[in-house]
């Protein structure tokens, strides 16, 4: 067995086996053996952890495309009230970065 002491005396030991062929391997390998299968609780909280995720997706890409809609019909304001958006009149780089900031 594996982590034998010698407490006391002479000894010779002749060594047949080592690492899985123990007795010691053969318990370690059946305890860290993976069955692969998924128990039910794991099942469960998996689907339930997918459905909160393309719910959070659907909800984010919708306030997204609020948001942008808001911006590109001109009724996103700055801060001193002025009209962000203004078709025709605003630059390429004013509107990337106004939708960016979005």
């Amino acid at each position: 067995m594996s982590g034998c002491k010698v407490a006391d005396g002479y000894g010779n030991m002749l060594i047949t086996t080592i690492g899985i062929n123990t007795e010691w391997g053969l318990l370690m390998a059946n305890i860290s053996e993976d069955t692969g299968g998924e128990t039910p609780l794991l099942a469960r909280l998996n689907g339930v952890v997918t459905f909160i995720g393309i719910v959070g997706l659907t909800i984010d890409a919708g306030v997204l495309v609020v948001l942008l809609v808001i911006y590109f019909t001109g009724h996103a304001k700055n801060q001193d009230g002025s009209v962000q958006f203004i078709k025709g009149q605003t630059g390429i780089k004013t509107t990337i970065n106004g939708a960016i900031k979005i």
